[in-house]
């Protein structure tokens, strides 16, 4: 049975029959987020002994001498990549007494192993990727209502567009509002709480989009220290093109902002009025493909970048 993911972190009602979940999907800081979460919600029922297996191989020959090996009375166990060709092994299992939580960040979506735990009744599936606004739209309102967080209107929007879309360095960012209990929260006090001086360096990269390749590169080279970085410098790239998009689909010469953005105004008008439709199609295919390649490729995060930016460049000039 397919779970989403929200509804661990909100701490809903599953209502699979078997306590055997799997956690798939390539964004492992949720995935850590939700097995820790299945973790504690077991533990306050009873379940408090906790291992954990690497590589377990689950076929014909695992049996009940296999079971009594992994798992003790009120266990939860956490089977990490593990190679599974007997799937009928779960089904044997006495939800009472054993909680299993599988984590397999490298399963494929065609796998027979990911189709019985999406649409069997008995499984929990559970879809771990990059958090979409709305999703972050909804956390975030989940973590104000939780813990009486006062914000105001812009300082709520300013947060959520400048925040990443990674779940742990978003949960990081959520709870530096904690401080804002008796006091509310503005934009300028949420730009001092979050990585601001560090976002001005990396978006000045793309401000200077027009200028000549090699200083570009070399403010690229100088400015990404880390993935977060190339990450963020992409997500920042994405969210203006869909704003320069709504533009343009309205016919506006000039860009339409989120009024805490006019301070970027000048900076994006000078690129929005290079660009049409079409170039922003192209840019966008542009994202999808570099968004691939952080993902497969961490530790280039920098030259997938630069190439990224370069790419960007050619099309708009």
């Amino acid at each position: 049975m397919k779970i989403n993911f929200e509804n661990i972190l909100f701490e809903r009602e599953t209502n699979v029959k078997k306590n055997i979940f799997l956690i798939h999907g390539n964004e492992e800081t949720l995935g850590g987020r939700i097995k820790d979460s299945l973790v504690i919600k077991f533990q306050k029922l009873g379940f408090s002994g906790l291992n954990t297996k690497e590589n377990p191989i689950i076929d014909k020959d695992f049996d009940e001498a296999g079971l009594e090996s992994l798992f003790d009375e009120k266990k939860i166990s956490i089977l990490k990549n593990p190679k599974i060709s007997n799937l009928s092994f779960f089904n044997e299992i006495d939800e009472s007494k054993h909680i299993i939580i599988i984590e397999d960040y490298k399963i494929k979506a065609s796998d027979k192993i990911k189709k019985e735990f999406d649409y069997s009744k008995e499984f929990g599936s559970i879809a771990c990727y990059k958090l979409t606004r709305e999703s972050k739209k909804r956390i975030l309102d989940n973590f104000i209502q939780k813990n009486l967080i006062k914000m105001t209107s812009d300082s709520y929007w300013f947060f959520l567009d400048n925040t990443e879309d990674l779940y742990g360095i978003f949960e990081n960012e959520l709870l530096k509002l904690e401080q804002f209990t008796n006091k509310e929260a503005s934009v300028e006090s949420i730009k001092k709480l979050t990585t601001e001086p560090i976002a001005k360096e990396i978006m000045n990269i793309f401000y200077k989009i027009n200028q000549k390749k090699d200083r570009l590169v070399l403010l690229a080279n100088n400015s990404l220290n880390s993935q977060s970085d190339s990450i963020y410098l992409l997500q920042r790239i994405k969210y203006f093109f869909d704003l320069f998009a709504k533009s343009k689909l309205k016919n506006e010469r000039g860009l339409i902002l989120p009024k805490y953005m006019f301070g970027e105004k000048d900076d994006l008008q000078n690129i929005y009025i290079k660009i049409d439709l079409k170039k922003i199609t192209d840019i966008n295919l542009l994202i999808k493909r570099n968004e691939f390649l952080q993902r497969k490729l961490p530790e280039l995060h920098k030259i997938i970048s630069v190439r990224f930016l370069l790419n960007i460049k050619k099309i708009i000039s």
